[in-house]
């Protein structure tokens, strides 16, 4: 009998033991596993895609002066090369010519009279001085102002300022234009990655950025910036070409901020504190961070996340 009971007895304390410890491992263990914080790892930005086109460096376009008169004679062709100065066509003004007849049937009836007066005489020097002056407005040749190839659109204009030809220089160039927030990422000498509609690539260096923006007259929110890039000279002008500039700026999200002024950097699997730098840009949800981050460090995505 007592063997019995000592048997009873120690099986009641190890199953009382057993439950003890089963519940100490439900109690201590967590009602849930905790996520993994979400991270970001620190890259530059995607480059800049832009579009741009051939254009020649230079270009004018010369138009109908009716005060000249008619053009009457042409020294080029369509589609020659000229150089500045060149002779390109000549005015002559009938009406110049109307008047100089006028003048010089009068100065000859005054040259003619049988008894000429001093006052005939400065009269007759009044006309002649008169007549050479509007000689020199009879015809009037104009000439290139740039060189280039020319274009001719119209020989015999009518209408006041009717385009009459264009010339544009030979050298070529990629022009693009950037915004405000575009521009502080390309500078002049800078290597680019130009790539046609053919889907070939070339590298493209930037000859010249404009500081002056092309719409400063207007109410435009974005001002705009022209920029000239060398191009490969067998691209006809007109050819349009995607440009890649690279960023070297870090955008994060605003929901890595900490403490307004901090992120959290991972390092060692925990999460550390660092005061950073930036600005913010036109979207709510982006920061650009200036000073405090480095390439490839991660840091986590939402501050919130982390307990």
């Amino acid at each position: 009998m007592s063997k019995k009971i000592i048997i009873t007895t120690v099986s009641l304390i190890l199953v009382t033991l057993l439950g003890v410890g089963i519940y100490g491992l439900i109690v201590n263990q967590p009602t849930s596993a905790q996520s993994p914080v979400k991270t970001i790892t620190i890259q530059h930005s995607p480059p800049i895609s832009v579009n741009g086109r051939q254009e020649p460096t230079d270009s004018t376009t010369l138009k109908y002066d009716a005060t000249k008169g008619n053009i009457h004679d042409w020294y080029v062709t369509n589609n020659s090369s000229v150089k500045a100065g060149d002779k390109l066509f000549e005015y002559y003004n009938p009406a110049i010519e109307q008047q100089i007849t006028h003048k010089q049937r009068q100065l000859s009836r005054l040259v003619h009279m049988p008894k000429p007066t001093k006052e005939s005489k400065a009269t007759s020097d009044t006309l002649q001085a008169e007549i050479d002056e509007l000689q020199t407005h009879l015809r009037t040749q104009v000439v290139a102002p740039i060189s280039g190839k020319l274009t001719l659109t119209n020989e015999h204009p009518s209408k006041v300022g009717e385009p009459i030809l264009s010339i544009y220089s030979e050298h070529k160039v990629i022009k693009l234009t950037l915004n405000e927030e575009e521009l502080p990422h390309i500078k002049e000498h800078q290597t680019l990655t130009i790539h046609d509609q053919q889907h070939q690539s070339f590298k493209s260096k930037v000859q010249q950025v404009n500081a002056f923006p092309q719409n400063y007259q207007s109410k435009a929110r974005t001002s705009t910036y022209e920029v000239q890039l060398s191009t490969k000279a067998r691209y006809p002008v007109g050819t349009h070409f995607s440009i890649e500039i690279p960023s070297q700026t870090i955008q994060i999200p605003t929901s890595a901020l900490y403490k307004k002024d901090s992120v959290l950097v991972k390092r060692n699997n925990r999460f550390i504190e660092r005061k950073i730098k930036y600005y913010k840009t036109v979207k709510q949800n982006e920061i650009i961070v200036t000073e405090g981050l480095n390439i490839n460090e991660k840091i986590a995505k939402n501050t919130k996340d982390v307990a």
